[in-house]
């Protein structure tokens, strides 16, 4: 029992270490991204700037880690779930042997200490380990919806990144004009293919949908255009 007791104290500290964690890496997530949200109404979208916006990206967690955390979860949940249950049986069960054995302690010689000490023992063993038990599946629940959480906001940090980097409204301007040249150089090598791999990553149909318009001359009201669309397409290939 005492083995029992240490390693449940265990294993509601890491779920209780895994919880904070998950917590501090929602609110940090949410800081990097009103800083960087706050910074694209400052800075134009030049070559550093669209780095610092595509290595944001890619440091976001992907949906494996997700994936095996949420796995590994849900076997403990379930094994705790059976230990409690059983430990509740058993707490029953020691009940019950206290009552049939409360007669015969009566008799004279009878050892009404020792039984009784024994039984509180086991007793207060028993109600530890629930309790225990008890506060590690709370807490491995509210560690799920912590991590559900998470996952998110890092969807939705993932879209708004690709967002900025391909859709982001400019002023038009001497510079838009001049970048159209090297644009087009651009379409012509191979960072196309990377341009298409983050178009099929972080955007979607609609946005496809788009950027053919832009190119068809097309552009809805408040993008990009072409030339620049294409230059941040090339950034959020990298």
């Amino acid at each position: 029992m005492p083995e029992q007791i240490s390693d449940s104290k265990k294993l509601l500290d890491d779920a209780k270490t895994e919880l904070e964690k998950l917590r501090r890496e929602t609110r940090d997530l949410d800081e990097r991204m009103k800083q960087i949200e706050d910074s694209a109404q400052i800075h134009v979208l030049g070559n550093e700037f669209a780095r610092s916006l595509t290595d944001a990206r890619r440091a976001l967690p992907g949906p494996e880690r997700f994936a095996a955390t949420r796995e590994a979860r849900e076997r403990l949940l379930l094994q705790t779930s059976d230990d409690s249950v059983r430990n509740q049986r058993e707490l029953g069960k020691l009940g019950h042997a206290g009552s049939l054995l409360a007669a015969p302690i009566q008799s004279p010689g009878g050892d009404a200490a020792a039984i009784d000490t024994a039984l509180g023992k086991q007793r207060d063993q028993l109600t530890r380990l629930g309790e225990l038990q008890h506060t590690l599946l709370a807490t491995l629940r509210a560690e799920e919806l912590a991590e559900r959480e998470l996952e998110e906001r890092v969807h939705a940090a993932r879209t708004k990144l690709s967002q900025m980097l391909l859709w982001m409204p400019v002023a038009p301007g001497f510079e838009n004009i001049a970048s159209f040249v090297p644009a087009l150089a651009w379409m012509g090598r191979d960072s196309w293919r990377a341009a298409g791999e983050a178009l099929r990553e972080g955007v979607g149909a609609a946005a496809r949908v788009d950027c053919a318009a832009a190119f068809s001359g097309l552009r809805p009201s408040g993008l990009a255009p072409p030339s620049v669309a294409c230059s941040r397409v090339a950034h959020a290939g990298r």
